[in-house]
C-alpha cells in the first residue's frame, strides 16, 4: 500500500525547509513517493548549506503497545536516515523517535491515525540560495489533462507525460513529477481495461546511443526513466499486464537541432503509448 500522502514544503521563514513522510500501517519501509522527496531534499541540499543537522523524528499512532510503538517509530526513523545516508553520507542527521507520545491529532478515526504515522524532517540553511545566472527557459505549457484526453486518444496514439522531472544523468524522479505521475495513476485505476506502454526519451545524442545513468552506471537512461514511471504505478497497485515500457534514446527528438536550453527541455521527456482501451 502506497502513502496516502507526502508533503515537502518550506516553511514560514524562507530559510526552513521541512518534509512530512506518511507511512502505511505497522510499516516502516519507503514508498516511492517518500524516496521522491528525499531524493530532491539530497539535491536541494547540493547547492546551500545547512545552518545545522538535519533533524528526523519518527511517530506511530495508538494502536499497539507503547514498548511496540516505541520500536516501529524508531525503525521508520531508522530506514529515512539510512536511505539519506546512502544518497549523502557526509549529512549531519539528529534522529529521535517519539512512539505514540507526539500525535497530531486524536487517532480516533482512520484518516486521523494515518496522519500520526508519520516521520518529519526539518533543517535551517545559513543563507538564503543565490539563483545561478543563467538564461531562464521559457515556461513549460500547461499540463494536459490525462482524464480529459484519454477518451479521445485512439489505440496506438501516444500522449507527452508534461512536468515529469529527473534529476540530470539519472533515472530519479524529482517530487514535483508528483501531481502527474498521480494524474496517470487515476487514469489507469479510473479505467481498468487501458493498456499502456511508457515510452521514455532523452535529449543531446541522436546516434542511437542512449544517455549514462550514474545511478546504475549502465548506458540505458531512457529505458529507466520509462522503468522509473512504471515501478511508480505498480507500487500503487496497478497491473503490470496492462503496462510495458521502452526506451528510445535521441532517436526520436521533437525538436532538431537543439540550440537553447528549451529545446533539450522539449526533448527529455517521458510518454505514453496507447495499446489498448
Amino acid at each position: 500500500m502506497a502513502s496516502l500522502l507526502t508533503v515537502f514544503y518550506a516553511g514560514a521563514q524562507d530559510n526552513l525547509r521541512k518534509a512530512i513522510l506518511y507511512f502505511p500501517f505497522d510499516k516502516a519501509s519507503l514508498t516511492m513517493e517518500s524516496k521522491l522527496v528525499l531524493d530532491s531534499l539530497v539535491q536541494e541540499l547540493k547547492g546551500i548549506r545547512p545552518a545545522g543537522p538535519i533533524t528526523i523524528t519518527g511517530h506511530c499512532d495508538a494502536l499497539g503497545s507503547d514498548e511496540y510503538n516505541d520500536r516501529l517509530s524508531a525503525a521508520r526513523v531508522g530506514t529515512v536516515a539510512a536511505y539519506l545516508k546512502g544518497l549523502d553520507n557526509s549529512l549531519n542527521i539528529l534522529a529521535s523517535s517519539y512512539g505514540e507520545k507526539q500525535p497530531v491529532n486524536g487517532n480516533a478515526t482512520p484518516g486521523e491515525r494515518q496522519l500520526n504515522r508519520r516521520v518529519e524532517l526539518s533543517f535551517t540553511i545559513a543563507e538564503a540560495p543565490q539563483p545561478e545566472k543563467l538564461d531562464t527557459p521559457p515556461p513549460p505549457p500547461p499540463a494536459e489533462k490525462l482524464s480529459v484526453r484519454i477518451d479521445s486518444v485512439k489505440v496506438g496514439e501516444t500522449i507527452r507525460l508534461r512536468n515529469i522531472n529527473f534529476i540530470g544523468g539519472s533515472s530519479k524522479l524529482l517530487s514535483t513529477s508528483l501531481p502527474a505521475l498521480e494524474e496517470l495513476y487515476q487514469v489507469m485505476s479510473q479505467n481498468p481495461s487501458l493498456v499502456i506502454e511508457i515510452q521514455g526519451h532523452i535529449c543531446c545524442l541522436f546516434n542511437g546511443q542512449d544517455g549514462n545513468d550514474f545511478e546504475d552506471g549502465s548506458n540505458r537512461l531512457s529505458q529507466n526513466r520509462a522503468r522509473t514511471v512504471y515501478e511508480y504505478l505498480v507500487e500503487k497497485g496497478i497491473s503490470r499486464n496492462r503496462m510495458s515500457y521502452q526506451g528510445f534514446a535521441g532517436t526520436k527528438p521533437l525538436i532538431y537541432p537543439e540550440r537553447t536550453e528549451a529545446d533539450r527541455t522539449a526533448n527529455r521527456r517521458v510518454e505514453i503509448k496507447i495499446a489498448g482501451k
